[in-house]
Order: C-alpha cells, then structure tokens, then sequence
C-alpha cells in the first residue's frame, strides 16, 4: 500500500507541472498529443498498451484516420503514469494480471 500512496503522490506533482494539465482537466478529456506530453510514454506505447487492454481510451466521431477521436480520462492518465512506473519491474503480461486481479477486488468479485 505505501508503493502505492507513494506512486501516486509522485504522479500528481509532476503532472502538476504541465500546462496541458490544466486544460485537459477544463474539458476533463486529454486527446493523445496531451496524454503523450503528460504520461511521457510514445505514441507506440499508448498504441501497445490498447492492444494489450491495459488502458482502453474513449472513441468519439472526430478526426482521426478512423474517423474516432482518442481520447484519455484523467484516472487513464494517472493510470498510464503508474504503468510506465511500475514497467521498469513487470512485463506487460505481469502488468495486466495485476489490473485484472484488483478490478476484481474493487468490483467485489
């Protein structure tokens, strides 16, 4: 629990730094230009961890070559900065066993 409480508290002071980060709280959505400058992962990470189903972001009729716009919540972003943590020390695989075992808890099942 104190890597966690820790973790958390590291994620939201350096994102307090971010300009991006108070406009995508206005709007309370982050397109993926703002989730790449504010979680510091590549394009290609956020694209392998929708793959994986780590972090599955919303899709609204919009721009993009699919005609979605992508976008990320703010708990996506905090969760976004804790993989990229936590992926120093756990594979993709590790990671997701890990968040299907405390949505579980969390949902009660």
């Amino acid at each position: 629990m104190f890597l966690v409480r820790h973790t958390i508290a590291y994620l939201l002071e350096s994102m307090m730094n971010h300009s991006i980060f108070f406009a995508g709280m206005a709007m309370g959505m982050f397109n993926r230009v703002e989730t790449v400058a504010l979680t510091e992962l590549t394009l290609s990470q956020l694209m392998t961890l929708e793959r994986n189903g780590l972090v599955i972001p919303d899709r609204e009729s919009g721009s993009d070559a699919s005609g979605a716009s992508i976008l990320y919540s703010w708990p996506q972003i905090v969760e976004l900065r804790a993989i990229k943590r936590l992926r120093q020390s756990c594979s993709y695989p590790t990671l997701k066993q890990a968040i299907q075992v405390l949505d579980n808890l969390t949902c009660g099942n």
